[in-house]
């Protein structure tokens, strides 16, 4: 699979802007606690600048079921 050059070019400090910009909740279309998981697996190279990015994950937040009928989220 061939890297677009956003992948491949695109400076950390911008990569970083546009991964917390997916994190606002009033985003249609993209669940907000999803982000960090989802560009974390584009590339090795996003995956290392999301990682390194504690405040995308400060961002998550993980809804534990309260009964057995309800799903993990």
């Amino acid at each position: 699979m061939a890297h677009s050059p956003f992948s491949t070019d695109c400076p950390a400090d911008i990569l970083i802007e546009c991964f917390l910009f997916c994190t606002y909740p009033d985003l249609p279309n993209v669940h907000p606690d999803s982000a960090p998981i989802l560009v974390s697996q584009v590339c090795r190279r996003w995956r290392e600048v999301a990682l390194s990015t504690p405040l995308l994950w400060s961002r998550l937040s993980i809804r534990i079921p309260s009964s057995k009928n309800e799903k993990l989220q």
